[in-house]
């Protein structure tokens, strides 16, 4: 993994191009006033160079073999998963959005027993859209829009056929999708549910 690309590109974007440094610097003076101007500035950074990360790592998860996206991530528990799957059920997968959830994505079916579908918002660019779903799922990962999941979950429901290709992958299904308070302000539309984190404890989130 290049990471010294990731290194010149923080100098372009924080320095060069400053891209929404005004916006940053605004959002973390109103979320940490307690915090003196130098560490806040810290944490500005901090934040570019994690985004400059997140972006190498999207390039070279496109292309990158299982044994390389494992090195990055992997499931250190995937027994939890798996006990579903034995009992035929079927399990919804929530990640915050938050490091490369990207590796996620691709991995799904190479790391847990269950075939792997995940759900996102489409693309403008309809040929960048298709390429880069046709990478993500590469390994058997089911790419859907956010617009039909619902009819993709319906069809599992109640067609269960194995999925194409895919024998040792039938149903059940894990559907993947990210957790982002975009609008924290709209608590009216809050979502409350139990989750369980990692250490296998139910725990609501909000």
């Amino acid at each position: 993994m290049r990471y010294w690309l990731s290194d010149i590109l923080f100098l372009f974007a924080y320095y060069v191009v400053r891209y929404r440094r005004s916006v940053t610097h605004n959002n973390l003076s109103r979320a940490y006033p307690e915090l003196g101007e130098s560490r806040r500035k810290e944490l500005e950074k901090a934040y570019y160079r994690h985004m400059c990360d997140l972006l190498i790592e999207g390039i070279h998860n496109l292309y990158a073999r299982p044994q390389n996206i494992m090195k990055h991530y992997r499931f250190v528990n995937r027994e939890v998963v798996n006990r579903y799957y034995e009992q035929g059920q079927s399990i919804v997968l929530m990640s915050s959005h938050y490091n490369n959830w990207e590796y996620m994505i691709t991995s799904l079916n190479f790391q847990v027993m269950h075939h792997g579908v995940g759900v996102g918002k489409p693309l403008q660019d309809k040929s960048v859209a298709s390429y880069i779903t046709r990478r993500r799922g590469r390994f058997g990962t089911e790419i859907v829009d956010q617009t039909n999941v619902r009819q993709v979950m319906d069809f599992y429901h109640q067609h269960h056929v194995p999925v194409p290709d895919l024998e040792q992958h039938g149903l059940p299904v894990i559907s993947l999708g990210n957790v982002a308070d975009q609008v924290p302000h709209l608590v009216r539309h809050g979502l409350s549910a139990p989750v369980h984190s990692r250490a296998g404890k139910p725990e609501p989130f909000l």
